[in-house]
């Protein structure tokens, strides 16, 4: 549905002017874990980037096309290496490839067909609708947001 895929759109924007934002946190506040044990903000906002790129490249094409997706990657591995790729760009580097990621993603979903959205798409054992993948996203996105709100 057109409405399903506006609303996923808007998030995306709506995100990336967040994220934007989080240039104005100091070093510090960047830095900081969220608790004990956690991330700090600069690993969660990093953390999105290769998940991002893997929507990119191993989501959105077999959506397109309607065909099974290709299993994921192990997501503690990708987060570890996020998490410590995160520990070494500096803050405007990460939210700068954050919004490229999620720019190309936007963009993507401009050109899908916002009829296709209720198709159910392989995925695993399983099937899964466009916009419910993309909508699972989008609560992935707010529960971090929420979490660095929280801290901040």
């Amino acid at each position: 549905m057109e409405n399903q895929k506006e609303k996923i759109m808007a998030h995306h924007i709506n995100v990336m002017e967040w994220v934007t934002s989080l240039e104005s946190l100091t070093e510090e506040q960047w830095r900081r874990p969220i608790g004990k044990g956690k991330w700090s903000v600069a690993e969660i906002i990093g953390h999105f980037i290769p998940w991002d790129k893997f929507v990119l490249e191993s989501r959105i094409p077999y959506f397109v096309m309607g065909k099974e997706m290709p299993p994921g990657p192990d997501p503690d591995e990708l987060n570890h290496q996020a998490a410590k790729e995160s520990r070494k760009r500096s803050k405007h580097e990460t939210i700068e490839a954050f919004n490229l990621t999620r720019q190309k993603i936007h963009k993507a979903i401009l050109t899908m067909d916002g009829q296709e959205w209720d198709k159910e798409i392989p995925i695993g054992k399983s099937k899964i609708t466009i916009h419910d993948y993309f909508n699972k996203l989008a609560k992935h996105d707010e529960h971090h947001m929420k979490q660095i709100n929280e801290l901040i």
